[in-house]
């Protein structure tokens, strides 16, 4: 599809088109809205939250984020993360 829209040139363009989830504005608004309310908000049985609940959280809101990609959002903003 892209060769017939664009020829060999566009084939072979990789550049990416859209921003990384890791900067995509309605990505971050959503994860730090997961993680400024409690977990019991989501239904996890748990009073702070772990990185597998936010990724699954984050995966049933379809708006699916690999945990490298949380961590980067997280770090991008300042907070670092604390084993209990």
């Amino acid at each position: 599809m892209q060769f017939t829209a664009g020829g060999v040139k566009e084939l072979f363009d990789f550049t990416r088109k859209e921003p990384k989830k890791s900067k995509d504005p309605q990505y971050v608004k959503a994860l730090f809205k997961v993680l400024h309310a409690p977990p019991m908000t989501y239904n996890v049985n748990r009073t702070t939250w772990k990185m597998d609940d936010i990724h699954r959280v984050m995966k049933d809101k379809g708006l699916p984020l690999s945990r490298d990609n949380i961590r980067k959002i997280v770090r991008g903003a300042g907070y670092k993360y604390r084993k209990a």
